[in-house]
């Protein structure tokens, strides 16, 4: 068992399973297929208590930063992208109720317990990632990004403003 010790944040983070017909080789490209012609991105949540808060980041900056993490990155694989999906949380995902008398279940028997909830919500992952792969072209390819409030107010931005929203992916909170 971890036990965790000292400063424990409620913070967030979220990985991006996006999809490309044509991987961009510029920074140019990447702002094109994220945002248009738009030229400022909506900060979803601006701190009030900080008066130098943006309202609006420019798509540029964000552009260059997935551009530049997706350059760091290989294609994902079918079974990667299962192991993201199964990693969060996702819409559909599965509702595990705790046992009520899990105190009382013998060590094996919460094993067992938890053998059986890691398959369902592996499985439920792979059906999450099919219904989503379902329709897109076979030459797809697919990166993740992540994003989190712990990189600062534009990272918080990039994880909550619906920074993909143009393109194919799915989207898996860790929180």
């Amino acid at each position: 068992m971890k036990i965790r010790k000292g400063f424990v944040s409620n913070s967030s983070s979220s990985s991006f399973i996006v999809g490309f017909l044509k991987v961009p080789r510029t920074i140019k490209k990447m702002k094109e297929m994220l945002f248009g012609e738009k030229s400022e991105f909506k900060n979803p949540y601006p701190y009030t208590e900080n008066p130098k808060s943006p309202s609006w980041w420019p798509t540029e900056e964000i552009a260059e930063i997935v551009f530049n993490d997706m350059k760091k990155k290989k294609k994902l694989t079918y079974d990667q992208m299962a192991d993201i999906v199964s990693s969060g949380w996702y819409e559909g995902h599965p509702d595990h109720r705790w046992p009520s008398d899990y105190n009382e279940m013998t060590n094996d028997e919460q094993r067992t317990f938890w053998e059986e909830r890691e398959k369902e919500e592996d499985e439920a992952a792979e059906k999450h990632l099919d219904r989503f792969l379902k329709n897109l072209p076979k030459d797809m390819k697919f990166f993740v990004f992540s994003y989190s409030d712990n990189d600062g107010e534009l990272g918080g931005s990039m994880e909550h403003g619906d920074l993909f929203r143009d393109m194919k992916h799915l989207k898996i909170s860790k929180h």
